[in-house]
């Protein structure tokens, strides 16, 4: 789960139209449904995909924070390397895509 904060956590501005014009620490979400699609011939790369429909809770820099509910939450990233350890999952991500929509498609 760490690996869905380090994602989030980068991306500070984030704009969602319901939200304040506050700036943003990280974003959250919860029960939303993960996959892994190995690519190439190594073991454990691949594209990793979470999405879902759920709330997204917006944390501001101020320490408040928000909610878009109901909201499809999409995130897709390319795992270049697994550096997973001790019962750990860890691994750089790199490139893919982030989506927030509300129940109106914003």
């Amino acid at each position: 789960m760490k690996w869905k904060w380090i994602i989030v956590a980068a991306l500070i501005g984030l704009p969602i139209a319901t939200a304040s014009a506050l700036p943003i620490s990280y974003i959250s979400a919860t029960a939303v449904p993960t996959s892994f699609t190995p690519s190439g011939g190594e073991y454990g790369l691949g594209v990793l995909e979470i999405s879902g429909n759920t709330p997204v809770f917006v944390h501001y820099e101020d320490g408040s924070r928000g909610v878009v509910d109901p909201a499809n939450f999409l995130i897709s990233t390319d795992l270049k390397s697994d550096d997973s350890a001790g019962g750990r999952a860890r691994g750089l991500f790199e490139g893919g895509d982030l989506a927030i929509k509300d129940g109106l498609g914003t």
